[in-house]
C-alpha cells in the first residue's frame, strides 16, 4: 500500500529589503555626507516603523543600489578589488568620502554659499535646501546661511521683506519668504 507523502509546507520568503533615500549620482553640486546621513536616518526609520535591523553588509548592497551615473561606473570600478569582507556600509563610507567628499575650509564653503542663487522656478524651500548641502557636516553660522539666502533669492522684493523680518535661523528666513511672497517667492514677478 503506497504511503501518502505529507503536503511540503511552502517556502515563506522575506520580503525583501530596500532603503528608501534619493539617489546619488557623484556630481559636483550633490553633498556625499548629506546623502551618506539620509542611509542612518532611514535605518532608524524602518527599525520604528517596522522593526527591521540592518546589517552593515545589507546597508553596503542597500545603499549601491543608489548609485547612479558616474557614481555607479566609479563603484564597479573599485568592485573588483574589494573582498566580500570590504563590502560593508562603513568602507563604501570611507571610499565614498575619499572620492566625493569636499575638503573646503571655512572660507571656501563661505564662497560656494555666496556663489549659489536661487534659479528661476526654484522654491525658496529647496534654494534653502541647497544652501544647507553646501555647509552639510561642516561648522557653518546659522547667520552665514541666513546671509546666503537673502543674497542669493532672486526677486528683489522678497528679499528686502524678508531681510527686515531680521530672520535668525535659515527656517525662519524660508518661512518668511513663502508666508509673504508665496510658494515660490515670487511676490509679483520673479527676476532672472
Amino acid at each position: 500500500m503506497p504511503t501518502a507523502t505529507p503536503p511540503l509546507a511552502p517556502v515563506r520568503r522575506h520580503k525583501r529589503k530596500k532603503l528608501w533615500i534619493d539617489d546619488f549620482r557623484g556630481t559636483a553640486d550633490e553633498s556625499v555626507e548629506a546623502w551618506l546621513a539620509t542611509v542612518p536616518q532611514e535605518v532608524q526609520r524602518q527599525l520604528a516603523l517596522d522593526g527591521e535591523v540592518w546589517t552593515s553588509e545589507e546597508l553596503y548592497y542597500g545603499a549601491t543600489a543608489h548609485l547612479k551615473g558616474a557614481a555607479i561606473k566609479w563603484l564597479i570600478g573599485i568592485s573588483e578589488t574589494l573582498d566580500s569582507s570590504e563590502r560593508t556600509f562603513e568602507q563604501l563610507t570611507r571610499k565614498m568620502r575619499r572620492k566625493y567628499g569636499r575638503r573646503d575650509n571655512t572660507w571656501q564653503i563661505q564662497q560656494r554659499l555666496a556663489k549659489r542663487v536661487q534659479q528661476p522656478g526654484e522654491r525658496p524651500s529647496d534654494f534653502a535646501d541647497s544652501l544647507t548641502d553646501i555647509g552639510f557636516g561642516k561648522r557653518v553660522l546659522a547667520e552665514s546661511y541666513v546671509e546666503a539666502f537673502l543674497n542669493g533669492i532672486n526677486n528683489e522684493v522678497t528679499a528686502t521683506q524678508v531681510r527686515t523680518a531680521k530672520p535668525q535661523t535659515l527656517e525662519e528666513a524660508v518661512q518668511f519668504a513663502v508666508d509673504k511672497c508665496g510658494e515660490y517667492g515670487e511676490g509679483r514677478k520673479i527676476t532672472d
